[in-house]
């Protein structure tokens, strides 16, 4: 235990650059930090500070972000006076957010690198793994990246069409026989998106659509996401949440949780890695098996850390993210009964009362299934914000004429550079919701705006960044369609949902 604490210390003695350790680190080791960064000069003087009078002394704007979607507001959108551009401050870092699309566009397409925040960077370790390809930057990333994108090929999204199918279709029957019961739907979405995910990715059946009931795996990924998000944004001055050797009850959870994950993946990446060499045992098209191709083709050396901490991060996006879009897709379909009533019509005139989907179906032939889904990500993405550093000095051209969203339209424009070095926050939730890239109704649920070819075609490819953008966009994003798209379909054609009176 000894060891593992002075390991956990050096860890943070290392992330901040720290030569010596006195006896108060836990106080020194933050105020040092803090007192360098902020004698640097305004990097960005053109944009005003948000919210000065709100800030704490060290943490900057952070505890504003505890309350994610109203903070996110309060500095990216109220703030944005500088044509959408705000500028705040984060543990002494410099940070601007941007809100118009060609903003987004430039920022998303100058760099894909994150500079790690050691007080919250250490917990992400914690949770997905230091290998996962969302944790890795530069050469690292480019590599992991690659093998990600070939193992999510064509011929695993065809395949991964047969999963969602069947796992749906178990789901189906299984609750038919709640017809008519109140039941909490998000709960139920995850027992299908983990069920998918499962089969998908490592051909595991997780058998929670059979039973409408999660499994151990579930329940510990959950425990750790949350207690990852608490240790981050609510408790980040609380010296035994940075070190996991501690032996509180959250850390011994934490380990408990753990250890039920990470032995599952390696169990399974044990077995799968046998099989590979019985050249005439059965092989799964999957996830699992174009990873272990990629890195075999690619000469990388494919550890059983790495592989665990990757299928953890497919996990993280397959299972909980796609139920968040689920969940709130039919919740959209109780408020808006037109909505639902061509969602149910065009299922029946392409897969009548019991066909299945297809690639080339979910693909091409339910475009107003695909148009739901697209609204649902734009008004409630699973990713609220996502985060660059840039390595090069960017220029961003702004109208002086434009404050926040409801700023007047004229004015002359000027060029603002943001340093190299400044990390830039893209606040998806409300750069999908701001009038600079919807100025129709953009908080009202309309489906159309994607259905409509003319609407669609004025829609900037940066307005909607569900799924990021650049080079670093989500490796995942065609199946995350393939999955929720499917799924919408099948389960209008079986039920019809209402929500609980009061229920929001």
């Amino acid at each position: 235990m000894f060891f593992k604490f002075a390991g956990d210390l050096l860890h943070l003695v290392r992330e901040y650059k720290v030569v010596t350790l006195a006896a108060g680190l836990a106080v020194t080791v933050p105020v040092f930090v803090w007192l360098v960064r902020s004698r640097k000069a305004d990097p960005v003087p053109e944009i005003p500070l948000a919210c000065p009078d709100q800030m704490h002394w060290f943490l900057g704007h952070a505890p504003l972000m505890q309350d994610m979607l109203n903070g996110l507001h309060k500095i990216c959108v109220e703030e944005s006076k500088v044509d959408g551009l705000s500028k705040f401050k984060l543990v002494g870092l410099t940070a601007v957010s941007v809100l118009k699309a060609e903003h987004v566009k430039a920022v998303l397409n100058a760099s894909n690198y994150r500079q790690r925040i050691p007080l919250l960077a250490k917990h992400m370790d914690m949770f997905l793994g230091r290998r996962a390809l969302v944790q890795l930057m530069k050469d690292e990333w480019k590599v992991m990246r690659k093998i990600m994108a070939r193992a999510f090929n064509w011929e695993f999204l065809k395949e991964t069409v047969v999963d969602i199918g069947e796992v749906t279709n178990v789901f189906i029957k299984a609750l038919s026989a709640k017809n008519g019961q109140v039941c909490d739907f998000w709960p139920l979405m995850k027992c299908i998106t983990l069920d998918v995910i499962g089969k998908s990715s490592f051909g595991y059946d997780f058998s929670c659509s059979a039973t409408l009931k999660s499994s151990p795996v579930a329940v510990a990924f959950e425990w750790m996401l949350e207690d990852s998000m608490i240790r981050q944004f609510k408790k980040t001055m609380d010296p035994r949440c940075w070190f996991y050797s501690y032996p509180s009850d959250a850390n011994k959870k934490h380990a408990e949780c753990a250890a039920i994950i990470r032995q599952t993946l390696a169990d399974i990446i044990s077995t799968r890695t046998a099989m590979r060499s019985d050249k005439g045992g059965p092989q799964h098209k999957d996830i699992l098996k174009y990873m272990l191709d990629a890195h075999e083709e690619e000469k990388v050396a494919a550890d059983t850390d790495t592989l665990v901490d990757n299928l953890i991060t497919i996990l993280f996006g397959g299972f909980d993210t796609s139920s968040i879009t689920l969940t709130y897709a039919l919740y959209m379909l109780t408020q808006h009964r037109d909505v639902e009533q061509r969602v149910v019509d065009e299922v029946a005139s392409v897969l009548g009362k019991d066909g299945q989907p297809t690639y080339d179906i979910l693909m091409n032939q339910l475009p107003y299934c695909t148009a739901v889904i697209n609204e649902v990500l734009r008004l409630y993405p699973p990713a609220p914000v996502t985060v660059r550093t840039l390595e090069e000095p960017l220029d961003l051209q702004v109208c002086t004429g434009r404050g926040g969203p409801a700023g007047d339209a004229g004015g002359a424009e000027r060029t603002v550079t943001i340093p190299a070095g400044t990390m830039m926050y893209i606040p998806i939730w409300w750069i999908h919701r701001s009038p600079h890239n919807f100025p129709d109704n953009p908080d009202e649920f309309d489906p159309d705006r994607f259905y409509s070819p003319e609407r669609a075609a004025k829609i900037h490819r940066f307005a909607h960044v569900a799924f990021s953008g650049g080079p670093r966009d989500c490796v995942g994003r065609r199946f995350a369609m393939l999955e929720a798209v499917g799924v919408l379909a099948l389960l209008a054609r079986s039920f019809r949902f209402e929500a609980v009176e009061g229920y929001r």
